[in-house]
């Protein structure tokens, strides 16, 4: 009989955020990393613990989007990521990133609303549409931010809420590639994550 050994995939190696990075909290956090080299399907753990937090969460990307509102201001964290072909599973080294403005709080007309980003794939200019529903506090406005796949903000705008759609042409010049949008309300309250979404640039 033939026996064939299992491969034990490569050590996931860390991208984004850098070890010991300050990241912006009231945006959506990307963590990423470099895919293990294996010839099975990865399933890959992501393990972030700090103050008040151990969780860990489960894909097969090499991109998570993370945001918690126990996330605490001035808080250090810790995350690692661990790949798995459901045989061998092999660890990332640990790394840190210290929170600033994490979220306070959720507008609770924000938490429903929709949202929308036209064409995908786009090639030289894109729209957001922003709810059409007010927030209900008065002072309280929409910053959307456009984030290339290794997390670095190319472009921010900010916007009152209410009904909008926002036209973007700042990425026409931008490498072709998967983008993220995240839109997060800020107000007296605190600040909210609307939601987040990516969108493709040929």
């Amino acid at each position: 009989m033939l026996t064939v050994n299992n491969l034990v995939p490569g050590v996931p190696v860390l991208a984004s955020p850098e070890d010991g990075n300050t990241v912006d909290a009231s945006q959506a956090i990307l963590l990423q990393w470099l895919p293990a080299e294996d010839d099975d399907v990865l399933t890959y753990q992501v393990n972030i613990q700090g103050p008040s937090l151990d969780v860990t969460l489960v894909t097969q990307d090499t991109v998570l989007e993370y945001q918690d509102l126990t996330l605490e201001d001035g808080g250090t964290y810790t995350w690692q990521v661990r790949a798995t072909d459901g045989q061998d599973t092999v660890a990332s080294e640990a790394w840190t990133f210290l929170v600033e403005n994490p979220v306070t709080g959720l507008f609770s007309s924000a938490e429903v609303l929709p949202l929308s980003a036209y064409p995908s794939p786009f090639s030289g200019t894109f729209t957001v549409r922003l709810p059409e529903e007010k927030l209900a506090d008065p002072s309280s406005s929409y910053t959307l931010r456009v984030l290339d796949f290794q997390g670095r903000a190319v472009y921010q705008t900010e916007v009152a809420s209410g009904y909008q759609r926002v036209e973007i042409s700042a990425l026409a010049d931008a490498p072709g590639g998967m983008y993220w949008i995240t839109v997060t309300a800020t107000g007296a309250e605190g600040n909210a994550r609307v939601g987040s979404f990516r969108i493709l640039k040929q």
